[in-house]
């Protein structure tokens, strides 16, 4: 369930989003997921933000973690940077 998007109003939220951790979402976990061996990394993970977004603890705590597994973890500030990463992900 990580990657849902909560619509409505606060109460709607609070209600999708106990479903969701019920489903096992998980606080932290990037948005996006390239499951691809690539380089010396065993797949990317990328966050996307706001251009003017700060990662929460979750985030960043996930991020170590990850990193710590093989993984490269990009935080993304906009489409335009998120797309350079995957592009540069992804060449040869």
């Amino acid at each position: 369930p990580n990657g849902a998007y909560l619509a409505g109003d606060a109460k709607q939220r609070a209600i999708q989003m106990r479903k969701l951790k019920a489903a096992g979402l998980r606080n932290g976990v990037p948005d996006l997921i390239l499951a691809i061996p690539k380089h010396t990394f065993n797949g990317l993970f990328l966050e996307m933000k706001a251009m003017d977004g700060k990662p929460s603890k979750d985030q960043i705590e996930m991020v170590s973690l990850l990193r710590n597994q093989g993984f490269s973890v990009i935080i993304a500030r906009g489409f335009d940077e998120a797309r350079r990463a995957i592009e540069g992900y992804l060449r040869p």
